[in-house]
């Protein structure tokens, strides 16, 4: 499995991201290969959410994972069908320039040898730092529509 991993601070607190995301639908709307979510089974941090997964080299799959989080630390989630994935996001709280925000780092692991015949790695690596990327910019604009 190999994992692509991308960082960015944004300026809200660990818990209110952390809150954020546990919502099923705000996980949806932030991660783009998320095309829906929804929680199967909760106890506390811990649980497993049914997902419709928009991979590149297929239409749509869906998945069920399990997901366990540490409050307002991290939230991960992990699948193996139909192919092994692991995506996880740490909120370490960090100030810049006098103003409380958070390190948000975002990793996704994926066995990439199933897309080889396909697409060559460094393609799938690239298109899932590109997706990174562009999960982060929705979930700071998602912040700013709840908090401002």
């Amino acid at each position: 499995m190999q994992t692509v991993e991308y960082a960015e601070w944004i300026p809200y607190e660990p818990a209110a991201i952390y809150q954020f995301l546990t919502d099923p639908h705000n996980l949806a709307s932030v991660v783009g290969r998320i095309q829906a979510a929804e929680v199967v089974e909760r106890q506390g941090e811990t649980g497993k959410v049914r997902v419709m997964l928009d991979i590149p080299t297929r239409r749509a799959v869906e998945t069920t994972g399990d997901v366990f989080g540490v409050l307002n630390e991290e939230l991960n989630f992990q699948t193996h069908e139909p192919f092994p994935l692991e995506f996880q996001w740490q909120f370490i709280p960090q100030e810049q320039d006098g103003i409380a925000g958070t390190d948000v780092h975002a990793s996704l692991g994926i066995d990439l040898s199933l897309f080889g015949m396909a697409m060559g790695s460094m393609l799938i690596r690239g298109i899932v730092m590109s997706d990174l990327r562009a999960d982060m910019e929705r979930l700071q604009s998602g912040m700013r529509a709840l908090y401002g």
